[in-house]
């Protein structure tokens, strides 16, 4: 290379290429997506200039072209929203490492005759070139022609909001290496933040014009601040300073030691649960605290802007909260589960693989670890609810969105909670048996995998829904996807007990749990299915399929794997 400036970003590129490649890809496939929608629409348009309102043709021609304009909005957002995650990913300009984890700006790069200057505004520079050059792809090409006449994307919004939230991150991920936990709840929040304020240029916000133009100026100011301070970080950072705080280290610890009690357990077993909560769990929770309090304290100040006028609505106010908790924490959960928080590996650790535990324990352990932290996270989130409707003086107005009227059952709201919990459970164990390989990678890309699929599943069953004359098909379906299931698991535990990986009490318990919990859902849609004139036969064959089964037969195998490698 002739320069280091060239090499910094021959290496960003060569590193990333896939990343680079994975954008591309979504990109076309949303810009086929579109192209096929407006295709539709320009159809019916014409279909509608040349035929009464009523014809069948038009009829189909409108139903086709709104389907097909939903499918690509809707996947056109998803894959938006994880382009924006993996161009942040890509442009971290971190490794990591087996010992370390996940790491600051390599040091091996410090030893270089590179300039810390450089080393910052290499990849800032071009991240930042590179988001607002994906941002303004996506909406021209993309967003454009399939959002209504109405709708227009606020792309100075954009171009000042997307690039100052890389320039954050890369700062954050740059001068706090020392500060692993630190770090991961600030980006938490950044990312939060950055989700509730792409969202504001589409709300109904009192003097959105001359708030936007405050934002904007803030974002701008940002974009000017954040390279000094990931100057100075990094400087700081290749000196060997900021590598620990000792004095809040040894706070920390003693506060630990106060509020730690012994504990006496019943066996490994016992112990290793208790491990695998104190591990990764009481950072999970403390997270998603943290989350609470900033999305309330963005309501708070909603509330003060708007001169003291409270939203009667529990969506409004607490929707944020509830699609973090289910798109984003439920499933990072279950990824630090999976993996050692500790250690920030995927790869058991020796600590791990050596635990006097058989591998079927270990999985139980995983498995109770995560329930329980789970419920932690909900009860957290319905007493924050609780404590917010009380003190804003709106208990009685959110109590009318969960019931209709007195004694006539469950509202809209409470039917809609019931529904996020379940699919967030299904979350939870998305990628159980993949991540328990230590394999695969973690953040943002198993995201990508899981999110697709989730995304890809919802599109399928909507369609059919739209299209009651495809009911057979999607009862075949259903029961194809049944057999698979049922076949998939007695083969994985009739294989984890010949290798003795599990015991015959983890198979009954697990079986036991499964049609309990398919039960309840048989219940709970068959109980939906009487307050509404849906298909009775097709929600409660699709809800049999929503409890995790085979995902918990193969656990064992895949620990195994890693455990053994």
């Amino acid at each position: 290379m002739n320069s280091p400036v060239a090499a910094l970003a021959w290496e960003i590129w060569r590193k990333n290429r896939f990343g680079f490649l994975l954008l591309f890809v979504f990109l076309i496939v949303c810009l086929g997506f579109g192209r096929v929608a407006t295709h539709f629409a320009a159809e019916a348009s014409r279909l509608s200039l040349m035929l009464p309102a009523v014809a069948p043709e038009v009829i189909d021609a409108n139903t086709r072209a709104t389907d097909w304009l939903s499918f690509a909005g809707q996947w056109s957002g998803v894959l938006l929203g994880l382009s924006f995650l993996v161009t942040l990913a890509m442009f971290a300009f971190a490794e990591s490492s087996r010992l370390r984890g996940f790491s600051g700006i390599p040091s091996r790069l410090f030893t270089l005759p590179v300039r810390t200057g450089q080393l910052v505004t290499v990849p800032m520079a071009s991240g930042v070139c590179f988001v607002a050059l994906l941002y303004l792809a996506w909406s021209r090409l993309v967003l454009a022609p399939i959002l209504p006449p109405d709708v227009r994307m606020a792309d100075s919004y954009f171009l000042l909001l997307l690039p100052a939230a890389l320039a954050g991150f890369q700062t954050l991920v740059w001068t706090l290496p020392g500060f692993p936990r630190t770090r991961v709840t600030l980006l938490i929040l950044l990312i939060a933040s950055v989700a509730v304020l792409s969202v504001l240029p589409f709300s109904e916000l009192n003097r959105w014009p001359e708030r936007k133009l405050t934002l904007m100026a803030i974002y701008a100011a940002l974009l000017v601040v954040t390279p000094c301070v990931a100057w100075l970080g990094v400087t700081h950072v290749r000196e060997g300073q900021w590598r620990d705080w000792p004095a809040l280290t040894a706070l920390m610890n003693r506060l630990a030691d106060t509020f730690a009690r012994r504990r006496d357990f019943s066996g490994p077993a016992g112990a290793q649960f208790w491990i695998e909560c104190r591990r990764n769990g009481r950072l999970a929770l403390w997270g998603l605290a943290v989350v609470i309090s900033f999305v309330l304290g963005l309501n708070t100040i909603a509330v003060v802007l708007n001169n003291g006028k409270l939203s009667e609505s529990l969506g409004s106010v607490y929707g944020p909260i509830l699609l973090f908790l289910d798109f984003i924490w439920t499933p990072v959960l279950g990824l630090m589960v999976c993996g050692d928080l500790v250690s920030r590996r995927l790869p058991l650790t020796s600590f791990q693989a050596t635990r006097p535990v058989t591998v079927g324990e270990l999985v139980s352990a995983k498995l109770k670890a995560m329930v329980a932290v789970w419920l932690g996270g909900w009860l957290l989130a319905v007493l924050s609810a609780g404590v917010w409707a009380v003190v804003s003086d709106q208990f009685d107005a959110w109590f009318k969105e969960f019931y209709i009227e007195r004694g006539s059952g469950m509202g809209l709201a409470g039917i809609d909670l019931v529904i996020i919990g379940a699919l967030s459970l299904q979350k939870l164990v998305g990628l159980f048996p993949l991540w328990l390989t230590g394999r695969v990678p973690g953040l943002p890309w198993s995201f990508v995998i899981l999110l697709i699929v989730y995304v890809g599943l919802g599109d399928v069953i909507g369609w059919f829904v739209r299209h009651p004359n495809y009911r057979d098909a999607a009862l075949l379906l259903i029961g194809c996807a049944a057999a698979l299931k049922l076949g998939v698991a007695f083969l994985a535990f009739r294989l984890a007990l010949k290798r003795k990986l599990v015991k015959r009490g983890f198979v009954f318990g697990s079986v036991s749990i499964w049609i309990v919990g398919t039960a309840l859902c048989l219940w709970f849609a068959f109980w939906i299915a009487e307050r509404s004139n849906g298909d009775e036969v097709l929600r409660l064959s699709l809800a049999a399929l929503l409890f995790p089964l085979a995902r918990i037969a193969l656990a064992p195998l895949a620990l195994a794997m890693n455990r053994h490698r």
